[in-house]
């Protein structure tokens, strides 16, 4: 197994450590490494470092190490950077995960190219003892995992870690629910099966007990779907039962169904969420849900529940429906009006400038009045220039 690189939330911060390997592997001439020793904890909190950058930016606040910094106090601070070993380095950024955790994961931008050039391009094995020391900040052990990631192949050591903190009921629960959510096969299957035959963990007992908090049992579901587990279906099958629509963990059963390709066997679940459910976020995810799915089905679905909640649910069954571009323009050409009209509405929703021309003709050509109706809406509200792009699909897309 390896640990996935994606965008992740920790309490209310972002890091975006993914997008930060392309510019640390730009660095070329790695230094030759240090051995890796754990910063205490009085180190940290001495914020020796932190101190040092605040002369060099002379900045109090320390913003200006992530704000628009003029080249001359980029330059310093990068001189000074490189004067730092790879343990000065992840200290810094221990330091910093203390100092301000809220901006931690834009520090770490600033420093992990200096960080991955000290360690030789290779992050220590030892580095992974951080992942389950609880006195560090759980920022700091979330990017120590990312650092095994996005770097190394995740090792049985690393993964021993990993699971340690993922089964640990006194562990922060965000971290724990972050780990579960880097789980996923590593691409060499023999060490995938290697290391789930000697130590599995038992993703089903997360999800089973209720006592455990909804974000780790909803990120067990989605490590399920990702590592095959064979108890992933029999999890589908037991949310599909659920009485309680507002169920926050209806959320992970309709996204985790759509990318497993079984969302199509609870059709009739999906239609009463739609229809019943009070709570927005578990709408909207089904909507979106619907947009992995794909099909008339899915339009049809989407076009008649939008604008069921406002603002951040609509924009997501616009995303659906651009995923849908295919389907919307087959759905044009339908001999069928009941088609031709969900996709006039479905072409609306989205701006679907290439194809007003087309809407022209069927404007021009109906015999049916509920079509030349929709379609002259659609014309009053479409901006033939507006060119759609099937693969802008913004803060939804991508992920596994």
């Amino acid at each position: 197994m390896k640990l996935k690189k994606s965008v992740v939330t920790i309490g209310t911060s972002i890091l975006l450590i993914g997008s930060i390997v392309p510019a640390a592997l730009a660095l070329n001439d790695a230094k030759e490494p240090t051995s890796f020793v754990k910063p205490t904890i009085a180190a940290l909190e001495d914020l020796d470092h932190v101190e040092k950058l605040k002369l060099i930016n002379n900045d109090q606040s320390l913003r200006s190490l992530i704000g628009e910094n003029s080249e001359v106090v980029v330059d310093r601070q990068n001189e000074y950077f490189k004067t730092l070993n790879g343990n000065e380095l992840f200290e810094t950024l221990g330091e910093l995960s203390i100092y301000d955790e809220n901006n931690f994961e834009r520090y770490a931008e600033a420093i992990l190219p200096h960080l991955y050039k000290a360690w030789g391009k290779t992050v220590p094995a030892e580095v992974s003892d951080v992942v389950t020391e609880k006195e560090y900040d759980p920022k700091l052990r979330a990017l120590t995992i990312d650092l095994l990631a996005n770097l190394n192949a995740i090792d049985k050591v690393g993964f021993d870690k990993i699971k340690t903190v993922i089964e640990d009921k006194s562990e922060d629960e965000n971290l724990r629910r972050y780990a579960l959510l880097q789980l996923e096969p590593q691409q060499d299957a023999k060490l995938s099966a290697k290391i789930a035959a000697e130590n599995p963990i038992n993703l089903k007992a997360i999800y089973d007990d209720s006592s455990e908090p909804v974000g780790v049992r909803a990120a067990s579901i989605t490590a399920m779907r990702r590592l095959n587990d064979p108890n992933f279906k029999e999890v589908l099958a037991s949310l599909s039962k659920s009485e309680n629509l507002n169920d926050p963990l209806l959320r992970n059963f309709v996204t985790s169904a759509a990318k497993a390709g079984e969302l199509d066997n609870y059709t009739e679940v999906v239609n009463k969420i739609l229809n019943e459910t009070k709570d927005e976020q578990v709408f909207a995810s089904t909507i979106y849900a619907l947009g992995i799915n794909t099909g008339e089905e899915s339009v049809n679905l989407v076009v008649e529940h939008q604008g069921k909640f406002k603002g951040n649910s609509e924009e997501v069954g616009k995303y659906s429906l651009l995923q849908n571009l295919s389907i919307i323009s087959s759905m044009l050409k339908s001999q069928t009006d009941a088609e031709v009209i969900t996709a006039l509405k479905a072409s609306e929703i989205i701006n679907y400038g290439e194809v007003y021309s087309e809407i022209e003709q069927i404007h021009n050509n109906s015999k049916n009045p509920e079509v030349i109706q929709a379609a002259e809406h659609a014309l009053k509200t479409i901006v033939p220039e507006n060119l759609v792009d099937e693969f802008n699909s913004g803060k939804y897309g991508g992920g596994k």
